[in-house]
């Protein structure tokens, strides 16, 4: 479990699109959840992704920890054409 202060913190999200022969447009969402990934959600939030096919890209993200508890999971995710490909709810962070 990795250290977090109550105050904003960022993640590196690497990503590249499944599906070679198909758009390479991604959605990419999180979410900051306290105690566990069903715990009450602190912050979240998502976007579009363009990344030519064959390649990947590497992005940053902002996320506000919650203000209360002892621990955080943040919640990854992404999906194509409306059908999500990955999700990882494994990134936990002990609160300072």
């Amino acid at each position: 479990m990795r250290k977090f202060p109550r105050s904003i913190g960022a993640s590196a999200v690497c990503l590249s699109p499944m599906l070679r022969r198909s758009s390479p447009s991604l959605d990419v969402s999180w979410e900051m959840h306290a105690g566990t990934a069903t715990g009450a959600v602190a912050d979240q939030g998502s976007m579009r992704l363009t990344i030519p096919l064959g390649q990947r890209t590497t992005i940053t993200i902002n996320v506000m920890a919650p203000s209360t508890g002892t621990a955080a999971v943040l919640v990854l995710q992404s999906s194509k054409d409306g059908r999500v490909i990955f999700r990882d709810e494994a990134q936990q962070f002990k609160l300072q």
